[in-house]
């Protein structure tokens, strides 16, 4: 048991080398959940097609939409340094 929870807290370390590695695992933890909530959210729209689920759906593609765009654009900042 004991390996299974430093193996998720070395896999959920936010804190990088630099700020950049810091922004880079921040954002990637950000496209993780929200994509884990984007299908939980599609899978409970499936059973009720209005309402929250709904809301749910636009709001956690919109986190991996922007996590995604922040992702390249510090990739490319790391790049041209």
């Amino acid at each position: 048991m004991k390996g299974v929870q430093d193996i998720l807290k070395e896999a959920l370390k936010i804190k990088g080398k630099n700020r950049m590695e810091t922004l880079e695992n921040f954002f990637s933890l950000i496209l993780l959940l929200s994509s884990i909530f984007l299908s939980i959210f599609i899978g409970v729209a499936g059973l009720f097609p209005k309402g929250l689920p709904v809301i749910g759906i636009m709001l956690s593609s919109f986190f991996v939409f922007i996590s995604i765009i922040s992702l390249i654009l510090i990739w490319v900042i790391k790049e041209v340094k």
